[in-house]
């Protein structure tokens, strides 16, 4: 991940024709004939850079997450089907439930917030 002091330190010492070109070609920047100051140059290569490694970081992070599910196929007695998929805490949840025989049309789940849970 960027950070963005160091990055603004290291831009810094470069020229002013080196970041317009950094801006121009790396980043889209399009000054449209006007004059911009070294600092404002920085700041939108740091900007943009920061934008870049968040969506990439999102990007992948979202990658993982489906390479972490597992695919199911539900079939209901009426053979209506629904196809899903599970990460592992999801899928421990469903075992769990299975392996009790919990039957959700006979049970009232309540969102409990206000208990103080033991841990022993």
């Amino acid at each position: 991940m960027l950070n963005p002091i160091n990055e603004m330190r290291r831009l810094s010492s470069a020229s002013y024709d080196d970041l317009l070109r950094i801006a121009t070609t790396m980043y889209d920047f399009c000054p449209n004939g006007a004059r911009f100051s070294k600092i404002e140059i920085i700041t939108y290569i740091v900007a943009m850079a920061a934008i870049r490694d968040q969506s990439a970081s999102r990007f992948l992070s979202e990658q993982i997450d489906k390479c972490n599910r597992t695919r199911y196929r539900f079939r209901e007695m009426d053979d209506t089907e629904h196809y899903v998929e599970l990460t592992p805490e999801q899928e421990r949840f469903m075992r769990w439930n299975q392996k009790n025989a919990i039957n959700y049309d006979n049970i009232n789940i309540d969102v409990i917030e206000d208990i103080k849970w033991e841990k022993p």
